[in-house]
């Protein structure tokens, strides 16, 4: 199969509670069937059991947010997605998130410490734009908001 969609992604993480990477992986190893992936995963030790609903949490998260035109480019990091997305959303903290409007989520990784996503999140922002631009587009290559608002 090779390519897999990002809603397929999205659909494998909710409902095994793995990171987008290892879902991607599974997905494309077992050639877009979702019950063959999960088993790819139980197998490989990575699914879990027991997974807060309707949220992606770890312990450490690097993102790529962007505003509705895709124009710019912000990475962060944060222990809490859903709760960041909202705050940036809601331009909570102000800054350079809220000036510039964004709040759409086109990239993250799961970390496992804080320490370890802090350290990503530096080496992805000394990334120039473009491979910033290639990071996003190897797993998302539509740029579509990984956390749609649950509002609209």
């Amino acid at each position: 199969m090779g390519k897999v969609s990002v809603q397929e992604i999205k659909e494998l993480m909710k409902s095994t509670g793995v990171g987008m990477m290892d879902c991607k992986n599974a997905l494309v190893e077992s050639d877009g069937d979702v019950e063959k992936a999960i088993t790819y995963l139980r197998e490989k030790g990575l699914a879990t059991q027991a997974k807060k609903a309707d949220r992606v949490a770890a312990e450490g998260i690097v993102m790529a947010l962007t505003n509705k035109d895709n124009t710019v480019l912000y990475t962060g990091v944060t222990s809490d997605l859903e709760k960041r997305i909202i705050q940036h959303r809601d331009k909570t903290f102000g800054g350079f998130s809220a000036r510039y409007n964004l709040g759409k989520l086109v990239y993250f990784e799961e970390w496992p410490n804080i320490t370890s996503a802090i350290q990503r999140e530096k080496a992805i922002k000394r990334l120039s734009r473009q491979r910033k631009i290639s990071l996003i587009e190897k797993l998302n290559p539509y740029w579509k908001e990984l956390i749609e608002d649950k509002e609209q």
